[in-house]
């Protein structure tokens, strides 16, 4: 029996133990399935993500064109002007001016002016000097504070490094207004003089007086004056930059 010398109340028989048969071929779909599964793994670590697709294009009246970014990051840059080598100096409204690459963080230019740096005011547009191979000088308009108010502004500076050196007030629009919005600011050179546009400063009717430089197209020469050429020179209560 299964317990001979215990007593016989106490002997119970063993119970029967089934161990589950084996399989060959439930065993072969198990590996098959672990193999493939292993393989998938190896797969998906292998495979690169997908490259973002290119812009698509813009159309516009001269053809199309692609935008792409260039440099993130910056603070409402306003003005760009091509360095030589390829750089670009790039104003931000609350007063830096940077050397962008589009390759890595951009530099910052010390020794630019303080602005007044709210609404539509802050460090404008930037321009090279048509000589500035030779000279280095460097072009900025900017938002001058003045006491209760601000005026545009033109300074000129030499590019030392990531420095402007020797920066100067040229010119200051007047008078200074209150005010945060429309102070124009754009610099172009045409047949060797500057010119400048300034906004209205949301004023409006001193746009129409010829007495001040609000909301005009100015005329100056490379050093800020007013061209003895210009139209309204000689002209009583006119502003010569006009």
């Amino acid at each position: 029996g299964a317990c001979p010398n215990a007593p016989r109340e106490t002997c119970r028989p063993a119970p029967k133990r089934h161990l589950a048969r084996w399989h060959p071929r439930l065993a072969s779909d198990a590996v098959l399935r672990l193999l493939a599964l292993s393989l998938c793994l190896a797969i998906a670590g292998c495979v690169q993500p997908s490259a973002a697709p290119p812009p698509a294009p813009v159309a516009s009246s001269s053809g199309e064109f692609r935008v792409t970014e260039v440099q993130g990051g910056l603070d409402h840059p306003w003005g760009i002007a091509f360095l030589p080598d390829g750089r670009m100096l790039v104003t931000e409204r609350p007063g830096r001016l940077r050397i962008v690459t589009g390759d890595g963080e951009p530099v910052t230019v010390a020794g630019t002016p303080d602005v007044y740096a709210n609404g539509q005011g802050g460090l404008l547009d930037v321009a090279l000097s048509p000589d500035f191979e030779e000279s280095g000088y460097v072009y900025l308009t900017y938002s001058k504070p003045s006491g209760r108010g601000a005026a545009t502004a033109l300074a000129r500076g030499r590019l030392d490094g990531d420095r402007l050196a020797d920066v100067e007030d040229l010119w200051v629009q007047t008078p200074a207004v209150p005010g945060t919005r429309h102070f124009g600011r754009r610099i172009a050179f045409w047949d060797g003089h500057l010119m400048i546009s300034t906004g209205d400063r949301g004023v409006e009717d001193p746009a129409q007086d010829l007495g001040n430089t609000i909301g005009a197209l100015l005329r100056l020469t490379l050093d800020g004056e007013a061209p003895a050429d210009n139209p309204y020179v000689g002209r009583d209560g006119a502003a010569t930059e006009r």
